[in-house]
């Protein structure tokens, strides 16, 4: 067995942004500061002969832009602001303050499991099952966070089998993604 645990802090100055605001017009503005604090964990196990179990699991429970008082508001997003009437978002300049919302592609919560049962042959070579477990909780692709522009929790099952060559040299398999046929976007 073996585990890996990382806490970390990542305190950001001087932050680039760069957002779309209208098709084929991009703004880029300075965040001037952002938080991330967190937790990595990481584990591989080996319990029986063959069988591989790993996972890692990401924990941020503090991921936002401290100072970000100038974000220019995409143009798709503005609608949604007003209706949901953020009191954050200037619809005079299409400038929004950021200052406390999440960070991008920054989900709270993201977890990957595997096992894998590795099956030695009588000719050398070897034959292989493997099912994946991915789990990523809601994740803003926007700075404002407006909740369109939200996606998650998405859950993914995958999995795969196949042939490794004696020599190692080459192997065949066959894969199968999001089995349970989540509609996200990636």
């Amino acid at each position: 067995l073996r585990v890996n645990v990382s806490a970390f802090k990542y305190d950001y100055k001087g932050l680039q942004f760069t957002s779309v605001i209208a098709p084929q017009v991009t703004a880029t503005t300075n965040a001037a500061a952002a938080e991330i604090n967190g937790v990595d964990v990481e584990f591989t196990a080996k319990p029986f002969k063959g069988l591989t179990l790993t996972g890692d699991t990401s924990l941020l429970p503090k991921a936002e832009y401290t100072d970000f008082k100038t974000l220019s508001a995409s143009a798709n997003y503005r609608p949604f602001l007003v209706a949901q009437k953020d009191p954050k978002f200037n619809s005079a300049t299409g400038v929004y303050d950021a200052s406390g919302s999440r960070i991008i592609s920054a989900p709270k919560v993201s977890v990957t499991l595997t096992a894998q049962q590795d099956f030695d042959l009588a000719d050398g070579a070897s034959f292989f099952v493997r099912g994946e477990y991915n789990y990523t909780s809601l994740v803003n692709s926007d700075a404002t966070n407006v909740k369109i522009a939200q996606q998650g929790p998405v859950t993914l099952y995958n999995a795969s089998f196949g042939y490794v060559a004696k020599s190692g040299d080459w192997n065949i398999a066959v894969w199968g993604r999001n089995l349970g046929d989540t509609q996200w976007v990636n």
